[in-house]
Protein backbone atom coordinates (compact mmCIF):
# COMPACT_ATOMS: atom_id res chain seq x y z
CA UNK A 1 0.00 0.00 0.00
CA UNK A 2 1.62 3.22 -1.19
CA UNK A 3 -0.87 5.55 0.45
CA UNK A 4 -0.31 7.70 4.00
CA UNK A 5 -2.21 6.57 6.50
CA UNK A 6 -3.61 9.11 7.81
CA UNK A 7 -5.85 9.08 4.84
CA UNK A 8 -7.15 5.68 4.63
CA UNK A 9 -10.30 4.80 6.10
CA UNK A 10 -10.93 2.52 9.39
CA UNK A 11 -11.31 0.07 6.97
CA UNK A 12 -8.35 0.43 4.83
CA UNK A 13 -6.38 0.83 8.14
CA UNK A 14 -7.74 -2.53 9.44
CA UNK A 15 -6.66 -4.00 6.18
CA UNK A 16 -3.27 -3.14 6.23
CA UNK A 17 -2.73 -3.61 9.93
CA UNK A 18 -4.11 -7.77 9.10
CA UNK A 19 -2.10 -7.92 5.91
CA UNK A 20 0.73 -6.75 7.35
CA UNK A 21 0.38 -9.62 11.00
CA UNK A 22 0.01 -11.84 8.01
CA UNK A 23 3.04 -10.95 6.29
CA UNK A 24 5.05 -10.76 9.90
CA UNK A 25 3.24 -14.06 11.07
CA UNK A 26 4.77 -15.91 7.47
CA UNK A 27 8.03 -14.77 8.76
CA UNK A 28 7.82 -16.35 11.81
CA UNK A 29 6.23 -19.28 10.34
CA UNK A 30 9.93 -19.80 8.87
CA UNK A 31 11.77 -20.29 12.17
CA UNK A 32 14.48 -18.37 10.70
CA UNK A 33 17.18 -17.46 12.73
CA UNK A 34 19.22 -14.37 11.40
CA UNK A 35 21.88 -12.58 12.60
CA UNK A 36 21.19 -9.25 11.50
CA UNK A 37 24.61 -7.33 12.66
CA UNK A 38 26.14 -4.89 10.35
CA UNK A 39 29.73 -5.08 8.80
CA UNK A 40 30.32 -8.79 10.02
CA UNK A 41 33.08 -10.39 7.40
CA UNK A 42 32.18 -13.99 6.48
CA UNK A 43 34.54 -16.67 8.23
CA UNK A 44 36.41 -16.94 4.34
CA UNK A 45 37.46 -13.28 5.11
CA UNK A 46 38.66 -13.76 8.65
CA UNK A 47 40.71 -16.32 7.75
CA UNK A 48 42.78 -13.84 5.72
CA UNK A 49 44.02 -12.91 8.59
CA UNK A 50 45.10 -16.15 10.65
CA UNK A 51 48.84 -15.63 9.20
CA UNK A 52 49.25 -12.42 11.11
CA UNK A 53 48.54 -14.19 14.43
CA UNK A 54 51.31 -14.77 16.44
CA UNK A 55 49.98 -17.99 17.86
CA UNK A 56 49.74 -20.96 15.73
CA UNK A 57 46.16 -20.98 15.31
CA UNK A 58 43.27 -21.68 12.53
CA UNK A 59 39.94 -20.21 12.10
CA UNK A 60 38.38 -23.37 14.31
CA UNK A 61 40.58 -22.57 17.19
CA UNK A 62 38.77 -18.99 17.52
CA UNK A 63 35.46 -20.44 18.35
CA UNK A 64 33.92 -19.19 21.62
CA UNK A 65 31.75 -21.98 23.69
CA UNK A 66 28.82 -20.59 22.35
CA UNK A 67 30.08 -20.89 18.82
CA UNK A 68 31.00 -17.33 18.31
CA UNK A 69 33.93 -17.02 15.91
CA UNK A 70 36.36 -14.46 18.43
CA UNK A 71 37.92 -13.13 15.31
CA UNK A 72 34.64 -11.14 14.22
CA UNK A 73 33.01 -8.51 16.20
CA UNK A 74 31.40 -9.35 19.16
CA UNK A 75 28.10 -9.76 20.44
CA UNK A 76 26.33 -7.44 23.44
CA UNK A 77 27.13 -8.99 26.05
CA UNK A 78 30.73 -10.29 25.08
CA UNK A 79 31.97 -13.48 25.04
CA UNK A 80 30.57 -16.11 27.40
CA UNK A 81 33.89 -17.18 28.87
CA UNK A 82 34.98 -13.97 29.91
CA UNK A 83 31.53 -13.43 31.46
CA UNK A 84 31.81 -16.46 33.23
CA UNK A 85 35.15 -15.40 34.77
CA UNK A 86 34.01 -11.94 36.04
CA UNK A 87 31.24 -13.78 37.94
CA UNK A 88 33.66 -15.92 39.41
CA UNK A 89 35.41 -13.11 40.72
CA UNK A 90 32.67 -10.67 41.50
CA UNK A 91 29.93 -13.16 42.14
CA UNK A 92 27.27 -11.53 39.89
CA UNK A 93 25.34 -13.68 37.67
CA UNK A 94 27.19 -14.07 34.22
CA UNK A 95 24.09 -12.78 32.37
CA UNK A 96 24.21 -9.47 34.07
CA UNK A 97 27.91 -8.86 32.49
CA UNK A 98 28.82 -7.16 30.06
CA UNK A 99 32.16 -7.33 28.27
CA UNK A 100 33.66 -5.16 26.00
CA UNK A 101 31.47 -2.97 23.38
CA UNK A 102 32.64 0.69 23.39
CA UNK A 103 29.93 2.41 21.49
CA UNK A 104 27.78 4.65 24.63
CA UNK A 105 24.84 3.54 22.65
CA UNK A 106 25.61 0.00 22.70
CA UNK A 107 26.07 0.18 26.20
CA UNK A 108 22.64 1.92 27.35
CA UNK A 109 20.66 -0.18 25.52
CA UNK A 110 22.13 -3.21 27.22
CA UNK A 111 21.76 -1.45 30.52
CA UNK A 112 18.18 -0.84 30.05
CA UNK A 113 18.04 -4.47 28.51
CA UNK A 114 19.48 -5.79 32.03
CA UNK A 115 17.71 -3.41 33.99
CA UNK A 116 14.16 -4.91 31.65
CA UNK A 117 14.99 -8.51 33.05
CA UNK A 118 15.51 -7.66 36.77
Amino acid sequence: MNHSYLSLTSAQRQEALTAAREAYQAFVDRHLSLDLSRGKPSAEQLDLSDAMLSMPLTGGDCISEDGADCRNYGNWSGLSELRHLFSDLTGVAADKIMIGGDLPKEKLLRAVDLCAAA
